[in-house]
Parts: C-alpha cells; structure tokens; sequence
C-alpha cells in the first residue's frame, strides 16, 4: 500500500478544490499508528465523479468498551461530552469487531448510542476510537470554497449526493437571486428555499457523488490521516455509497467485494455496483453459475452478462463507488496490504 510520512496526528487537511482552503485539528494519542496522506481526484466538468475519502479526521476519544448493552456502549474511564451537534462515528479498532464502524446518535459522558449494534464485540476486549465525520460544508466549503458551478435553482447548477439509511440525499450551492432573495449556501435540491445543509454529514464508511454541468474541470485535492488495519463498511438495503477506504487502487477481484454482494444468474436478480472511471459510470454484478449448460462465474457488466470476466476494473485511490443492495443486510470487509521494497 501507498504509504506517507508519518505525523504527529496534528496534521488533518481539508479535502478541497485546489483554490480551497486547508484547517487543522488535534487529535489524542491512539492506540495504533497512523500516517497522513494527499491525493489529487480529477472532477471533470459535465461528467459524475465518485469521490471517496480514504483519510479521516483525527481520533478525540479512545478506550475499551467497559459494558455493551444493545446499541448502547460504555467506557467508564471516559468524558465523550456532546457527539452529535456535529456528526461522530465510532470505529472498533481492536478485538472481537475490529473494523466495524457505526454513527452515533447519542452520548453522554460515558456512553454512546449507535445506529446499530455490532456483532461479536465484547466488553473488557474490544478497543474502539471516535472519530468526526466529515461535513459537505468541510469538504467543500461552506461558502463553496471548492468553486462549484451553484444556481439561483437546482437546475442551474452542479449537484452533490450523499448517501443517507440506504438512499440518496441532492444538494445545490444556491446563489442569491436579487432584488427579494439574498441567502446562499448548500441546500437540499428537494427544498431549495430551505435551511442551510452545510453540516450533513458524511457517513465515514462512504463518500459523494458530484454531477458536475458544464465549466471548468477541477481537481480535488484529498488530504487527511490515514485508515489503517481492517475496515468493514455495514451495506444495508437500497443504495450504499462506499468508500476505497486505503490510499491505493484495488480491483473488483481484490477488493472482497464478492463477500458482500448477492450474485445470480442474471443482473437483475443480482446486487450491482457502478463505478466511475475518467467520468463514465458502468454497472457491474457478480455472475453465478446456470447448470447445467452454463458453468461460468465472475464479475460482469451489466450491460454484457455473458461478456468477459471484469474482475480486473480498478476502484481507484480516492474513489466511491455504489453498491445497489437488493435486500438484507451484508458487511464490506477490507484488510489493509503492504508493501515491502526500497
């Protein structure tokens, strides 16, 4: 894997355009090493670009859970404070559900409540952080530092998705439009005169989706902390928004992605996933077998499913990708690889 120099976890950067600005923030001491990292995602104008974020904010808390009761986690030995006037997510780091990462929709000062309860982790055993998540307003700028194309309406302007529960939220950077309206800011496409979205949230496993119209192609520039060790993003029914969560390129064939997803026997019985390259999107499922004439398995396109084997189409450092799920409810496990060598 791709690997930076290591920090003093007080380096955090802003993901942002090129023209944006950069922000810090501190961190307390993990119990693993991290290291920061940058990469450059290309944003072509009049074309989608699925932009994952494989670098974090730093960790504010860590600990080992002392009690675990459904949804409900504690660490005794903590002062978490307010976790969800801005969005948090707690990731188990170590021991029985490493990886596993959860939002968190309540706290006090020695408790978390999460959105769902992670199986296998075990009190007195398993290690966990809390990390912020990131805001459309952080990433792009609440004032749309990024220099995205917004609107007087959503029809005008470029528009940003985020995954939310299994389906997709679409915000606009609305302009003011003299001489009655003077407000600006990210709003939601379906409530244009609404209030201010600069603080959704970004899920940590996920990422967004820009649609981009006509302009100017931009650069977005991601930087952050690095995501080490094993990460498992939680795919529920509908549409799950997923991360590349290390800064290098995997495959569909290395990915595990296969784990996660139900195949079939034809796309439409198959849970599918789309991938952007260079601006152009392309669906993919994961072909079984249909005995007794076809033995035939593997990654295909959608659009050809008896075509050849696509296992080696790349997610790319610095990219999502969607997930359809069809129904039920998988985890997305994702180990982190070395590389050795001068």
């Amino acid at each position: 894997m791709k690997r930076f120099n290591p920090t003093s976890l007080t380096l955090l950067a802003l993901a942002v355009f090129s023209s944006g600005v950069v922000f810090g923030q501190s961190s307390s001491q993990l119990p693993i090493s991290r290291t920061s990292g940058i990469i450059d995602v290309s944003a072509p104008a009049a074309a989608f670009t699925y932009v994952g974020l494989p670098f974090i904010k730093p960790a504010i808390a860590n600990g080992e859970l002392t009690s675990i009761s459904g949804t409900t986690l504690t660490d005794s030995n903590a002062a978490f404070g307010d976790l969800t006037t801005t969005p948090h997510a707690l990731q188990i780091v170590g021991g029985p559900g490493n990886g596993a990462i959860r939002r968190i929709t309540a706290s006090s000062a020695t408790t978390v409540t999460v959105d769902s309860a992670i199986t296998g982790i075990v009190a007195s055993v398993s290690l966990y952080v809390i990390i912020p998540e990131w805001t459309l307003g952080e990433l792009l700028g609440a004032t749309n530092q990024a220099g995205l194309k917004g609107g007087t309406s959503p029809g005008v302007a470029d528009k940003v998705q985020i995954e939310s529960g299994g389906s997709l939220n679409t915000y606009f950077y609305k302009l003011p439009a003299p001489p009655f309206d003077a407000t600006s800011g990210w709003r939601l496409v379906s409530a244009p005169t609404g209030s201010n979205q600069s603080g959704a949230r970004i899920p940590l496993q996920g990422g967004i989706i820009l649609n981009r119209q006509a302009g100017t192609n931009r650069t977005l520039t991601l930087h952050g902390v690095n995501r080490v060790g094993t990460q498992v993003a939680a795919i529920v029914t509908g549409t799950n928004v997923l991360t590349n969560p290390f800064a290098s390129a995997t495959t569909l064939a290395t990915s595990n992605l296969q784990a996660a997803v139900s195949g079939g026997t034809s796309p439409g019985v198959a849970d599918q996933i789309r991938i952007e390259n260079g601006g152009s999107v392309a669906t993919y499922f994961y072909k079984l077998p249909a005995p007794p004439f076809d033995a035939t398995t593997g990654w295909r396109l959608v659009s050809a499913p008896s075509g050849a084997d696509q296992g080696a189409v790349s997610i790319a450092a610095g990219k999502s990708f969607v997930l359809s799920r069809r129904t039920g409810t998988s985890n997305w496990t994702r180990t982190e690889t070395f590389v050795t060598g001068p």
